[in-house]
């Protein structure tokens, strides 16, 4: 089960570091895109989460919300050290976003574990 966890977590890594480059590097089509790259990145994480999860894989891929957050608190806090220009700095509007990421994030990845489950399923029927 930690094995599904790391693909998922090492997933979301990996999508938050390009958004972080590109946004740095002042690509500004992509800074438009960032907030549905940011919802896109737990969807498929938890996809793949519950994909290759053995056994209670709509909770583990529900579990994709908690590194999803953690990693866009990082990350805004992370553009507020470098003075790049955020909504809501400081560690109030901190609270504020990590609110807003739990509201946006728990059914997109609750669809996107169903989806993996279901994934799962069919390729594996018998």
């Amino acid at each position: 089960m930690l094995k599904a966890f790391y693909y998922g977590t090492i997933f979301l890594v990996i999508s938050y570091i390009i958004l972080f480059f590109a946004i740095c590097f002042g690509d500004k089509l992509f800074g438009i895109m960032s907030f549905y790259f940011q919802v896109v990145s737990p969807f498929i994480a938890s996809l793949i989460t519950s994909y290759f999860a053995p056994k209670k894989q709509l909770v583990l891929g529900i579990t994709m919300v908690i590194p999803a957050i953690t990693l866009g608190i990082f990350l805004k806090f992370t553009y507020w050290f470098l003075d790049i220009p955020i909504d809501y700095f400081g560690f109030k509007g901190e609270f504020i976003v990590a609110s807003l990421y739990f509201a946006i994030y728990i059914p997109i990845c609750f669809v996107g574990s169903l989806l993996g489950y279901f994934l799962y399923k069919y390729m594996h029927r018998q």
